[in-house]
């Protein structure tokens, strides 16, 4: 099955904003939509039909322009997005020189730097030639809705003070975190282990 992602021809030039929503559940891509309504313009929303086999192509074809950021919403491991794996530690050779600086993952594990013999794919991404230089990233296992406030709060954060830099923008979402909401545990397991890997100094415009 090939992938079938949502990009209207007058996308395929647009250097801006990027996420890809795991096609495998509706509530990735509702998860994606909230975070993209702070973005006045420059953004795209794609999606993949479950089980597709030809997604890296895919995903390569929409950041062969390069674009200012890339986020990711679903279902991940230590070495790919999703469980068809729509991104995955084999296919970076395919990505494209100039791709976006700045990766969010809102997923699982991608970040899980410990393994004793098994590159993560956030670091699989930051070794690649032309990858990112900065990607915010789980070492563990978390659920979506805890992983919400903290997508939706940095997207408010990145889109109404673009002079920040990432690792600012990044501090002040945990400041501004309600303390009742802080000792949540599910969005203490996100505090704990969503990681800044790269150079926090990054402005992401």
């Amino acid at each position: 099955m090939s992938a079938r992602w949502t990009m209207p021809p007058r996308l395929r030039h647009l250097h801006g904003y990027w996420l890809f929503a795991d096609g495998q559940e509706a509530r990735f891509w509702r998860d994606a939509q909230q975070f993209l309504q702070p973005f006045a313009a420059d953004t795209a929303l794609l999606t993949s039909t479950p089980g597709s086999a030809d997604a890296p192509q895919q995903i390569a074809q929409a950041l062969a322009p390069g674009q200012r950021m890339v986020a990711y919403f679903g279902h991940g491991s230590l070495t790919q997005w999703g469980q068809d794996r729509l991104l995955d530690t084999a296919s970076l050779a395919i990505l494209p020189d100039a791709a976006a600086p700045l990766m969010l993952h809102f997923t699982c594990l991608t970040g899980l730097f410990t393994h004793p013999t098994r590159e993560s794919l956030t670091e699989a991404l930051l070794w690649h030639a032309g990858g990112p230089v900065v990607v915010l990233a789980p070492t563990s296992l978390t659920l979506p809705d805890d992983q919400g406030f903290l997508a939706r709060a940095l997207a408010a954060t990145l889109a109404t003070q673009p002079d920040q830099t990432i690792g600012a923008a990044l501090v002040q979402v945990w400041q501004q975190l309600p303390p009742d909401q802080r000792m949540q545990p599910g969005v203490q397991d996100v505090l704990q282990t969503f990681l800044l890997f790269g150079d926090p100094a990054l402005l992401p415009k």
